[in-house]
């Protein structure tokens, strides 16, 4: 996920943005946004989980979970 990514993102659930600043105008907004970026984070790590699946001989849960955790640093 990149900044171009979370900025649309933050302009589907309805935040609002003028002169470089993003703002949130409600709550529900916010909740909007939490829940697309927790769907997209769930949608990647399934599409890690598939690859790995497709490429290996005999794929193990760890395997996905490792893969998933190095994410937080790439």
């Amino acid at each position: 996920m990149n900044r171009d990514d979370i900025i649309k993102m933050a302009q589907e659930a309805g935040f609002m943005q003028h002169l470089g600043v993003i703002a949130i105008p409600n709550v529900l907004s916010l909740e909007r946004f939490s829940a697309i970026v927790a769907a997209a984070e769930r949608e990647a790590c399934a599409n890690l989980c598939e690859m790995i699946a497709d490429n290996a001989v005999m794929p193990t849960a760890n395997e996905c979970a490792k893969a998933i955790r190095r994410r937080r640093t790439a």
